[in-house]
């Protein structure tokens, strides 16, 4: 489990992940899924501008073969259904936004379309599987995959305990600041400090 802030380059750090094992490994199988097929397409071009500017074939839409690898971009409801993988799965963002994480009927929808459809796809024990995204809840999927599943988690809040921002080439510590004083403090602490709660006190869904 990946938690990160928004707007931290993180779909962009996992799709160069899944670039570089197919230049460096041989036949293997991945997914790259997303909440939505809109998310996940936009993910399979990005992914296509990098393979090719580095002179790698793009393939179709949803399959990307290179080196004798394959990538499967599929959106995760629906979507997922006679695939496997038996290298990466990366899970990238598993619902649209707050509304849905404060829903326990999605919620529960997600996590039970991820254990069906994902956790039951893995076709090797070498199978490395990563759910990455912002939180919204401490009860949605990466909750679920850290307390339930027991999955190794790494947490990175946009602000370390030093007071230093996480990236500053990207955010400095003082726009992040700015933010703080702009967002509600559920907002900044669940979103950008990756310390979600599960209350909807004062919140708007």
């Amino acid at each position: 489990v990946v938690s990160t802030p928004p707007r931290h380059l993180k779909t962009t750090t996992a799709l160069v992940g899944l670039l570089y094992n197919c230049i460096f490994r041989r036949r293997k199988k991945m997914i790259y899924t997303s909440y939505s097929v809109e998310i996940t397409k936009e993910a399979a071009g990005q992914f296509t501008k990098m393979a090719v500017a580095l002179g790698y074939d793009k393939g179709v839409v949803d399959k990307k073969i290179i080196n004798g690898n394959v990538i499967y971009f599929k959106a995760l409801k629906g979507g997922i259904t006679a695939l496997g993988s038996n290298w990466i799965t990366i899970v990238d963002d598993s619902w649209r936004g707050q509304d849905d994480a404060f829903s326990q009927t999605i919620r529960e929808q997600t996590k039970s379309n991820f254990e069906s459809s994902l956790l039951t796809r893995s076709q090797s024990e070498l199978l490395s599987l990563f759910v990455i995204g912002t939180r919204f809840h401490a009860e949605d999927l990466l909750g679920h995959c850290m307390t339930k599943l027991k999955f190794e988690s790494h947490i990175f809040p946009a602000v370390n305990t030093d007071g230093t921002a996480l990236f500053p080439e990207l955010h400095s510590i003082e726009w992040l600041l700015q933010q703080k004083e702009m967002v509600s403090p559920y907002t900044w602490d669940t979103l950008y400090m990756c310390k979600p709660t599960t209350e909807t006190d004062n919140i708007s869904v």
